[in-house]
């Protein structure tokens, strides 16, 4: 037998054993794609013991899938492969279930020989199994309750090295501010490594707010609202171009859209951290050999309880999916790789990413998946109730977009625009672009694109805005002079950029046309 029984458990499988008259039977437990056998009785020594095994074509697979009884003999020809390759001939298959409707593993008796079970026999033997549910129901409560206080825990070393952290980041950021008083004006060469020294120190800041969240449920100040996760999924691919070039290999990464509309409702800058987080985590499994990354949007609407994930409830949902064609996940650490502390990139690692991620799926009443990607890698999906959007324009702020490949400029001309309120998306490539651009274009109401963005020419970003959404506002800018006056000059005035920016977005509101 299996280590960590309850007697309830045991009894349980040695009142079915003698029942049905089988030589063994197992009580397991789902964990994602895959169950455990939390207790045995009959089986051979070290068959199980320790094993993590498939529900995919296998009777407990078939159980927790039907949430019935499921009974099979080899002369159905429908025999699950996992109970053949068992010598199994016969089987009988009771789901446990929780209180709460959700199924969390199965009862199972198997028979090396072809036969029939007795209806009273098995009508008792599904009481039994419910017996075992409510044992088994005690463990999986302690279970939660353990990842709470763990989470707890985390949540306090990240509040503390939070604080320390602030206390430094807020000192530097402030002299920043001072020094660049002290200088007045100066050359546009010094001014923007101030100003890069600032949005660097400023988003130093706003991590250690985020660390401040750790192991809460409901983040402090944090700000919901509607959002179109093909919009959050085009951000996030186009910040990650800019990290991908640090990778000694090559990678493509790509964007791919959803078959239908769907909104999520959620803190924005929270689900781009943890998606983020997966994109360079796949990243970092296909640094040294190169390889593709796949960002996905999809959407599927949940039926009933998932075997899966119990917390995808019934409904419609969203999954954020990051693939990719590396050497997958070891299925030896999979339930790990969520705890804090736990990193598979030894010194390299923190151990806080995936729990980051985690803990903000969670936080938004979602969850996150594991398993391997169509292309043989690993698939990491951020799942986040969602629902179809009602029409084009629901939930989605107007978007101004900032396409320029010089870093400091695209910075300070996004911090202005979000300054008045806007929602910005940016971008340092052609290529980045046009992806922000195909997934919504009559979302981008205004666009400052430089005309020379290094993977190719701006006046491309600019005519497939004007092909698709003819009534958006759309501003060139060069370095190079412009005899024609069509083109913005560098340098320019951010201030009256945004008033223009501003005015476009009221006339695009009212019907009107920015251009």
């Amino acid at each position: 037998m299996t280590q960590d029984l309850h007697p309830v458990s045991t009894a349980v499988l040695l009142a079915v054993q003698r029942l049905l008259q089988v030589p063994f039977c197992l009580l397991t437990r789902v964990t994602g794609d895959s169950f455990v056998v939390h207790a045995e009785v009959g089986a051979p020594s070290g068959l199980f013991q320790g094993k993590t095994l498939p529900l995919a074509d296998s009777l407990v697979g078939e159980v927790v899938s039907e949430r019935t009884l499921v009974s099979f003999t080899d002369q159905d020809a429908v025999l699950p492969r996992l109970e053949r390759g068992l010598g199994v001939r016969s089987a009988l298959g009771f789901p446990l279930v929780l209180r709460s409707g959700t199924v969390i593993g199965a009862l199972v008796a198997l028979d090396r020989e072809a036969r029939t079970y007795n209806p009273r026999d098995v009508e008792l033997c599904a009481g039994l199994a419910r017996a075992a549910a409510a044992d088994l129901e005690e463990t999986f409560t302690f279970d939660r309750a353990a990842e709470l206080e763990r989470a707890r825990l985390a949540g306090l070393l990240a509040r503390g090295m939070a604080h320390d952290f602030g206390n430094v980041v807020s000192s530097a950021l402030a002299n920043v501010r001072s020094l660049h008083r002290l200088l007045g004006p100066v050359g546009s060469e010094a001014r923007e490594a101030l100003d890069e020294l600032a949005a660097s120190l400023e988003a130093g800041a706003e991590l250690i707010a985020r660390l401040r969240d750790v192991g809460r449920a409901d983040p402090r100040g944090a700000q919901r609202r509607g959002l179109d996760p093909t919009a959050v999924a085009s951000k996030v691919v186009a910040m990650a171009r800019g990290l991908f070039t640090e990778a000694s290999g090559w990678i493509d990464l790509r964007l791919q859209h959803p078959d239908r509309s769907i909104e999520i409702r959620g803190d924005e800058h929270a689900i781009e951290q943890a998606l983020l987080n997966l994109v360079l985590n796949a990243r970092d499994a296909l640094k040294e050999r190169g390889g593709r990354v796949t960002v996905r949007v999809l959407s599927q609407t949940v039926e009933s309880s998932n075997r899966e994930a119990p917390w995808m409830i019934p409904g419609t949902w969203a999954e954020l999916v990051v693939d990719d064609d590396g050497p997958g996940v070891d299925e030896t650490q999979a339930e790990r790789l969520f705890e804090p502390g736990f990193t598979t990139k030894g010194e390299r690692g923190s151990g806080l990413g995936l729990f980051l991620v985690k803990t903000t799926a969670t936080a938004h009443g979602g969850g996150v998946r594991v398993g391997r990607s169509p292309e043989g890698g690993a698939r990491f999906s951020l799942c986040l109730p969602a629902r179809p959007r009602g029409s084009s324009t629901a939930f989605r702020p107007p978007l101004v977009l900032v396409a320029d490949d010089e870093r400091g400029l695209r910075r300070a001309c996004a911090r202005e625009l979000a300054a008045a309120g806007l929602a910005v998306a940016e971008a340092a490539s052609r290529a980045a672009a046009l992806e922000i651009v195909d997934a919504d274009p009559l979302r981008i109401v205004a666009a400052i694109i430089d005309r020379d963005l290094g993977d190719g020419s701006g006046a491309d970003v600019a005519r497939r805005i004007r092909s698709q959404n003819p009534r958006a506002l759309i501003i060139e800018t060069s370095a190079a002079p412009d005899e024609e006056g069509i083109v913005l000059e560098k340098p320019f005035d951010l201030g009256a950029l945004t008033q223009r920016v501003l005015a476009a977005v009221r006339l695009y509101a009212t019907g009107g046309s920015g251009g």
